[in-house]
């Protein structure tokens, strides 16, 4: 899984389900993913971003790809990104 932070896999996660008609939740599917709730994840892991995180981040968002069904194709990835404060 190459340059996908787990918000995204999560919601490519929830979206295959819907699409095969299985019903699960984003808290679910976000639980899945994270391999714990994502609140209790968050309260372990996640750190404010850098100065340098936060750059990369912004200079990242300016040029996003789109999948034929509209899903973030380069996703936020920067190294460590995923794991510090910052909104999809």
């Amino acid at each position: 899984m190459l340059k996908f932070c787990r918000n995204c896999l999560s919601k490519w996660y929830k979206s295959a389900a819907d699409e095969a008609g299985i019903e699960v939740s984003m808290d679910e599917a976000r639980e899945r993913i994270y391999g714990m709730p994502y609140n209790e994840w968050k309260k372990r892991y996640q750190k404010e971003a850098t100065p340098e995180q936060l750059a990369a981040f912004e200079a990242r968002r300016g040029s996003p790809t789109k999948s034929s069904k509209g899903i973030r194709g380069d996703c936020c990835y920067t190294p460590g990104l995923c794991n510090i404060t910052h909104r999809h």
